[in-house]
C-alpha cells in the first residue's frame, strides 16, 4: 500500500483525499438524522422569516428560546435582530426560494460548499508545476 501511495503524484493524492472526503460527507448526510434543533433550527427559522417577507427576524419558538437563553430578554414577535450572523440564514433563504423549504437541500449544498473549500485549499497548497 505504501508503495502505491508513494507512486502517486501530489495531484492524485489530493484527488483521492477529495473523493474520500466527499464520500464521508455524503454518507453522513444520508445516514445521520439532523433534526432542526439549536443553531440549525434558528438559522432555518430566520431563513423562513426572510422568504416570508418578515425580514431578518425571530418569528417563532426557537428564536424566543434563543433570546431568553442568551440575551436574558423577551420581545414581541417578529423581533428583528442581528444577534446571529446573517450569512447562513441568507444562504438558506436563497436555497429555499429556489428549491422549496427542504432542510435536506441546505445540508446537500453545505456538502458541496465544504468540498469546494477543500478543492480550493488543495489548489492553493499543491505545487502548480507538478503533473
Amino acid at each position: 500500500m505504501s508503495e502505491y501511495l508513494a507512486s502517486l503524484s501530489i495531484k492524485d493524492r489530493v484527488l483521492w483525499l477529495l473523493i474520500i472526503g466527499l464520500s464521508l460527507r455524503v454518507a453522513w448526510v444520508l445516514s445521520v438524522e439532523n433534526r432542526l434543533v439549536s443553531d440549525f433550527a434558528i438559522y432555518h427559522e430566520l431563513a423562513l422569516a426572510l422568504i416570508s417577507g418578515k425580514g431578518y427576524a425571530v418569528t417563532g419558538p426557537v428564536g424566543v428560546e434563543d433570546m431568553s437563553l442568551y440575551l436574558s430578554s423577551s420581545h414581541l414577535l417578529p423581533y428583528t435582530t442581528a444577534y446571529r450572523a446573517p450569512g447562513t440564514s441568507l444562504w438558506a433563504a436563497l436555497l429555499y426560494l429556489i428549491f422549496g423549504v427542504h432542510p435536506g437541500i441546505f445540508k446537500i449544498f453545505n456538502v458541496i460548499l465544504s468540498l469546494a473549500t477543500a478543492f480550493l485549499l488543495a489548489g492553493a497548497v499543491c505545487p502548480q508545476n507538478e503533473d
